[in-house]
């Protein structure tokens, strides 16, 4: 388990129950030693890495101005482990299982380079123990009776942000050990970037499984000033944003890495509406634009089909048609596609289809090449087997090999691709923490 001591804070016991683990402590891994984070680059050029020395909270300018000679992120991670089913040695396991998957997603074509290195390297900070050691007799839920939720009974995650709250964090003021930081000042510090949440409930109690407030962004990668997307998650994050983006993310402790993949990749695909780069070059990559380019009533197969049942056929690998409610009749002849979506593989016959042997053409690995005839990109046929190793590696969960197939066809680091302006592109994986 890679872990670091955030920023030299320390910690404190949670104020209700139990022990906080954290690095160092009992029932923890062992501390890798102060000083900052060491960087997994063989180059050792922490310049290049970022958190570092000169720059550790999301938003900072620092990632804008470094933006493209940064080879490395180490996002820093803390999870707050809620579910009673397992203890914190298994959900430290299951942590890692997801920063492995992460990492692994950020491959650039690792599917064709086994040379390529991950962009995305997340370190655990610190687990803090918010399960019941012993529940109360008769309690019906999977999760604690901490986990925050309203009167209703829904799960509360205003809660998380309250001065109340960040006694359980454990993280004393320096300026004021006397008080501990809220959830923002976390973030704001740069003593977090990312808050996981381990929790396994369904229904009401369920927090969103990943939800983000995003700082937005001009243009000319300016943030404009209290300007905030809270809905560029998963869901959306219905709480007072923070000084700077701010992420909560679901690690499930039921479920493989690909379900916590998904999300985290439709996430991925509504940056744009913080980051215009990503409007100008993300939404063909995830088929957003098929009213432009197909000549469709219907932008992505997400406005399309929803949650409805097989809404798409294939006559061949080069056509995709269907029926509109209507009773009409669409389709794209040829069928030029980008890659897919977290929800639609490029072979999706309706949401969710991860497991269509069918092939059909798409430009994933090659998105933005122009390496095909006539300056277009290549395409390629795409199926579930072209995924099989990745799915026997990370399950079929939420389509675990698709996920990661997905993720590393992203442009990141060293990409060849070519942005809409003619520039070469840019790595959209630093665009997360800006």
């Amino acid at each position: 388990m890679r872990t670091i001591d955030a920023v030299g804070l320390g910690s404190t016991p949670r104020a209700d129950a139990g022990t906080t683990p954290t690095v160092g402590e009992a029932g923890a891994p062992p501390a890798p030693g102060a000083g900052p984070i060491a960087p997994s680059t063989s180059s050792g050029d922490t310049a290049r890495v970022w958190p570092n020395a000169a720059s550790t909270a999301n938003s900072d300018a620092w990632i804008v101005d470094n933006h493209d000679q940064l080879v490395e992120m180490d996002p820093r991670v803390l999870l707050l482990h809620f579910y009673n089913g397992i203890d914190v040695s298994q959900a430290q396991k299951i942590a890692q299982s997801q920063m492995d998957a992460i990492a692994e997603g950020s491959r650039y074509r690792g599917y064709s380079d086994s040379t390529a290195a991950p962009f995305l390297r997340y370190q655990l900070v610190k687990v803090v123990d918010l399960t019941d050691h012993t529940p109360p007799a008769g309690w019906p839920y999977v999760s604690s009776t901490l986990l925050p939720t309203d009167s209703s009974g829904a799960f509360d995650v205003t809660a998380l942000f309250s001065q109340s709250f960040a006694a359980n964090y454990g993280f004393p003021d320096p300026g004021a050990p006397q008080r501990n930081l809220t959830l923002c000042e976390l973030f704001e510090h740069g003593v977090i970037n990312e808050l996981w949440l381990s929790v396994g409930e369904t229904g009401a109690r369920a927090p969103g499984l990943m939800m983000e407030s995003k700082q937005v962004y001009d243009a000319d990668f300016r943030p404009i000033a209290g300007s905030f997307d809270q809905c560029t998650g998963y869901a959306c994050l219905q709480a007072p944003h923070c000084a700077v983006s701010a992420r909560i993310a679901h690690l499930s402790p039921v479920n493989g890495p690909g379900c916590d993949l998904l999300v985290r990749t439709a996430g991925l695909e509504n940056t744009h509406q913080a980051i215009p780069y990503l409007s100008s070059n993300s939404l063909d990559f995830f088929n957003d634009e098929f009213s432009k380019v197909g000549g469709t009533r219907f932008d992505s197969y997400e406005d399309f089909c929803g949650t409805q049942g097989s809404c798409i056929d294939y006559p061949s690998e080069t056509v995709a048609e269907g029926t509109y409610v209507d009773g009409s009749r669409w389709r794209m002849d040829p069928y030029v596609q980008g890659c897919g979506t977290a929800h639609f593989p490029s072979n999706a016959r309706s949401r969710w289809d991860y497991s269509n042997t069918q092939p059909v053409l798409s430009r994933c690995e090659h998105y933005r090449m122009r390496d095909g005839q006539g300056g277009a990109d290549l395409q390629e046929p795409y199926s579930s087997d072209s995924v099989s190793a990745y799915t026997m590696r990370f399950g079929s969960d939420c389509g675990g090999g698709w996920q990661v197939y997905l993720r590393q066809s992203v442009p990141g680091l060293h990409n060849a691709a070519y942005a809409s302006d003619g520039a070469r592109m840019k790595n959209w994986w630093p665009f997360l923490f800006y």
